[in-house]
């Protein structure tokens, strides 16, 4: 038996299960699992009485299945806007593909490690690409392996590389803005509704508020005044 096949009932019992080991977090908003979990922290459960196989789900797809309509198919991935692997509040969850997931963490600085290339190097990979050079000999010529140059080619890594030179993509926010987000955040808006307003991913707004990022930006909230 597939989860896909399960009946409206038989999902009203499973929301009803993972709500029974849902944490949430009153800073973030987060639904933070709190049974078994991965080494990464993303949380598992077994779920036996739906699946032939006996290896555990990922709470978040489960949680993508039931609320966002996931459909478990090999090409898509379940991604965090928050950043929180434990988190399996819909509200935080997108469906995406295993491009937007690779862009996703390279995003965030999950895709650590030294760079193998120089900017005038990448520079000169997409150049080449351009021109109509195949992967293969790109590798072969930079000594990389050839999703490292199919990477480049798709936008996935080294996004940061401009004319050959690296520029700083942590800080998309000038003071005006930040002091406009921290009202906000003081107002009680939610930080779902700020990150879409301002576009950028939900864990950066939970940076600010929690004085990780900018928090030499200090704002007088005068009621009545503008935001």
């Amino acid at each position: 038996m597939s989860l896909l096949f399960i009946s409206q009932h038989g999902k009203e019992m499973l929301k009803k299960k993972l709500l029974t080991k849902r944490n949430i977090n009153q800073l973030t908003g987060c639904w933070e699992w709190t049974g078994s979990r991965k080494r990464a922290g993303y949380g598992q459960m077994g779920l036996y009485k739906y699946k032939q196989n006996k290896s555990p789900e990922l709470v978040h797809r489960i949680s993508a299945f039931l609320y966002l309509g996931f459909a478990f198919t090999p090409e898509d991935c379940v991604c965090h806007y928050c950043d929180n692997p434990s988190c399996f509040n819909p509200d935080h969850l997108f469906i995406g593909t295993q491009k937007d997931n690779m862009r996703d963490a390279s995003q965030k600085g999950k895709m650590k490690g030294p760079r193998k290339l120089e900017g005038w190097q990448v520079e000169e990979i997409r150049k080449e690409l351009k021109r109509g050079m195949r992967l293969k000999p790109l590798a072969r010529k930079y000594k990389v392996a050839d999703c490292a140059i199919s990477n480049i080619k798709l936008g996935v890594t080294y996004k940061d590389i401009t004319g050959g030179i690296a520029i700083q993509t942590n800080r998309r926010f000038n003071v005006e803005e930040v002091g406009k987000i921290k009202k906000m955040l003081r107002l009680g808006f939610k930080q779902s509704y700020i990150a879409k307003k301002y576009n950028v991913h939900y864990s950066t707004i939970c940076r600010i508020n929690k004085g990780n990022r900018w928090k030499d930006v200090k704002i007088n909230l005068i009621p009545g005044g503008e935001i």
